[in-house]
């Protein structure tokens, strides 16, 4: 109530409001303008419906980033937890030690700045659990670091989180 009353002017928005929500003229307007920067054909993106209000501008900036996505075309807007699960079932199996950074971001409630700092046993546990060879360096975790990075992960000065909190989600999932 303090600093209620020390404020002048107090602003709420409800996003969940009718009136906020894009409408299709601009969902597509921001599809279009993410393809193009990305010299996406129009193919590939010309014909999708956008019904979804979901978090659709981050959904346009993972689609032009990503072949799995782009395969997924309309069905990565509709479900794109789907997709993103399937994508991180891919990242799994052909990049574990990628995958084994993911698991650290999210045990570590979503930071990650130095691996050399966390808990050896911790590290241990997942890289038994996740990596074929239990023999993760730290020069193995960075580059992954530096791979997942403006795709899972973003980076902050020296410190790694979750792009995206549904990112955190469905890898927790």
């Amino acid at each position: 109530n303090e600093v209620m009353g020390q404020c002048s002017y107090i602003s709420v928005v409800d996003l969940d409001n009718e009136k906020l929500l894009y409408d299709e003229n601009e969902k597509k307007k921001i599809l279009v303008n993410h393809c193009k920067s990305a010299n996406l054909s129009e193919n590939v993106y010309n014909n999708l419906s956008l019904s979804t209000q979901f978090m659709f501008p981050f959904l346009c900036s993972q689609f032009v980033c990503n072949d799995h996505y782009k395969k997924c075309g309309e069905r990565f807007f509709m479900n794109p937890h789907e997709c993103i699960i399937e994508e991180l079932d891919r990242v799994k199996k052909h990049n574990d030690v990628q995958y084994a950074v993911l698991i650290l971001c999210l045990l570590n409630n979503n930071e990650l700045k130095d691996v050399k700092l966390l808990p050896e046993e911790l590290k241990r546990d997942v890289y038994d659990r996740c990596c074929k060879s239990s023999e993760t360096t730290s020069y193995l975790i960075t580059n992954a670091l530096n791979l997942l990075t403006g795709v899972y992960v973003t980076q902050i000065d020296n410190q790694f989180s979750f792009i995206h909190d549904s990112i955190q989600e469905i890898v927790g999932y």
